[in-house]
């Protein structure tokens, strides 16, 4: 407990950092939104002059068709996302590398605790950050969007769209943290971080315009996308477990490799 509370406090400047960072994110796209449906006519011929594929790469060939709060909310978090991953990425990276990179991984495994506990105490230190970076990003999301809504919103589509954050930051947090686990020292957290969550999201640039959904299997940004739950009602299922085992996989490595990684002394 004490390593989870050490944890969450060291942490606190990042969570609200990223905290804030994603609520003006969110914040600066809702007010975009009135603006843009006043001018959809204008907005659907400029769009309309654009490469149809290009426009799919981008993810916003369905604004061609539909202007509503909802579909515009899940153009813009194609980019809330990633701010998302690369917020998500840090946390996990950083909250064991900087044991390793530090040399306090050994002063930390001097106290009594194991290194189960240790690793257990973090993930869910990182686990806690995610949630209330979550919370306030759900709470700006709809208080934004009843401010400028312009007609009514689907409150259930809306947190289940809303909630595709949170399911993408734990793939990218878990991911982070086995690499921090794993790599021998991390230079630079953040870029790092930033490195590996633009090539998954050019990855998924790339899977807009392919044919073949194979990629979509190794690319965490493409597993859940929010037009495909306003169109359906509902999650894809196969991608929501799939996406959840590669998370509990990479737990799962963190603890069998640090049980077995040789830890540096000061």
């Amino acid at each position: 407990m004490n390593i989870f509370i050490h944890e969450l406090k060291s942490y606190k400047k990042s969570i609200i950092v990223w905290t804030i960072a994603l609520a003006l994110v969110v914040a600066l796209f809702m007010m975009m939104y009135p603006s843009f449906y006043s001018a959809k006519d204008e907005m659907h011929k400029m769009l309309s002059a654009y490469d149809p594929t290009l426009l799919k790469a981008l993810g916003a060939d369905s604004l061609l068709s539909m202007f509503s709060m909802l579909n515009f909310y899940a153009y813009t978090f194609v980019y809330i996302s990633l701010c998302g991953a690369v917020s998500a990425m840090n946390i996990g990276l950083s909250i064991i590398s900087k044991e390793i990179s530090l040399k306090t991984a050994d002063f930390l495994l001097t106290k009594p605790a194991s290194r189960n506990k240790v690793i257990g105490s973090k993930i869910c230190a990182g686990l806690v950050a995610l949630v209330i970076i979550n919370v306030v990003f759900i709470a700006v999301t709809l208080l934004m969007a009843n401010i400028v809504k312009t007609e009514a919103i689907d409150l259930k589509i809306f947190f289940m769209v809303s909630s595709v954050l949170f399911f993408l930051q734990l793939i990218f947090f878990t991911m982070g943290f086995v690499i921090g686990v794993i790599a021998p020292k991390v230079r630079s957290v953040i870029g790092t971080s930033l490195g590996i969550t633009f090539a998954f999201f050019l990855l998924s640039m790339v899977i807009n315009v392919s044919s073949t959904d194979v990629l979509r299997y190794f690319v965490p940004f493409k597993y859940l996308n929010p037009g495909d739950i306003i169109a359906t009602g509902g999650y894809d299922t196969k991608f929501l477990i799939i996406g959840l085992a590669i998370s509990a996989v990479f737990v799962i490595t963190s603890y069998i490799w640090y049980n077995r990684k040789d830890i540096d002394a000061v």
